[in-house]
C-alpha cells in the first residue's frame, strides 16, 4: 500500500481498515454508480412502457427470507413478484423470473418496480438513485458497502431486520433529505476525485 501516493474506499470501515495497514490518509468516496444522478442514468434505462404494478426483488445471496417477505408483501398489495436472477434454477421460485437481464433492463426493472426488496448492493443503489420504496436485507458476507452506503445517506431504517413487518417498506422515504445527503457526498467525492487525477500520483481506488 505505501507505493500508492492516494487511496479512496468506498466504506466507512475501509478507512479503518487502511489506518490498521498502516494508511492514515485513505479517503472514503461514493462508489462511481453514485456520482450520475437520476437524469443522468435515464439515457441507459431501455426504452418500452409498463405495463403493469410489480414487487421486485433481487436475491443474490439466496435468502428464502426475502421470497417470503415478497410473498407476503404481494399478498396484502395484490401485486406480482418480478425476480431478477442469473440462476436459471431460480425459475422454481414463486414470481416472475427475469433471468439476466442486460444492463438497460436491469435499470428498468427497478425504475419501474412498485417495490424494491434485495440483498444487493446496486440494487440498493439504483433503488435510491430512482426514489423506490425499498427494503435491503445485508446478507452475511460482503454487507458493509450496503451498511456503509444507508448510514451515510440517513437510510439506516431501510436494513431489514423484522421480517415479519411489512409496514417497512410501505413507510415513504423522504428523499428530498436523501438527495441533500447524497448531493453533499457527491461533490465531496468530485473534489477529491479531481485532486488526484490533476497530479501524476499512482492512484487505487479500492
Amino acid at each position: 500500500m505505501q507505493k500508492y501516493e492516494y487511496i479512496s474506499v468506498r466504506e466507512d470501515s475501509g478507512v479503518q481498515i487502511m489506518r490498521e495497514l498502516g494508511r492514515d490518509d485513505a479517503v472514503q468516496c461514493l462508489d462511481p454508480t453514485l456520482l450520475l444522478d437520476k437524469d443522468e442514468w435515464e439515457p441507459y434505462v431501455e426504452k418500452r412502457a409498463k405495463r403493469c404494478g410489480y414487487i421486485l426483488t433481487y436475491n443474490l445471496h439466496h435468502d428464502a427470507r426475502i421470497d417470503d417477505y415478497a410473498r407476503r408483501l404481494g399478498k396484502e398489495t395484490r401485486l406480482p413478484v418480478w425476480n431478477i436472477s442469473y440462476n436459471w434454477h431460480d425459475v422454481v421460485r414463486k414470481g416472475h423470473l427475469c433471468w439476466c437481464p442486460p444492463v438497460e433492463r436491469f435499470l428498468w426493472l427497478i425504475k419501474h418496480a412498485d417495490y424494491v426488496i434485495a440483498d444487493s448492493f446496486h440494487a440498493t443503489v439504483f433503488s435510491i438513485i430512482f426514489e423506490k420504496p425499498f427494503v435491503t436485507i445485508t446478507p452475511d458476507i460482503a454487507s458493509s458497502r450496503i451498511s456503509s452506503l444507508l448510514r451515510t445517506l440517513g437510510l439506516g431504517g431501510r436494513n431489514l431486520d423484522a421480517f415479519s413487518d411489512i409496514s417497512m417498506i410501505q413507510t415513504p422515504v423522504d428523499y428530498k433529505i436523501v438527495k441533500q445527503k447524497l448531493a453533499v457526498e457527491q461533490a465531496q467525492s468530485m473534489a477529491y476525485l479531481r485532486k488526484v487525477t490533476a497530479t501524476k500520483a499512482i492512484v487505487h481506488n479500492l
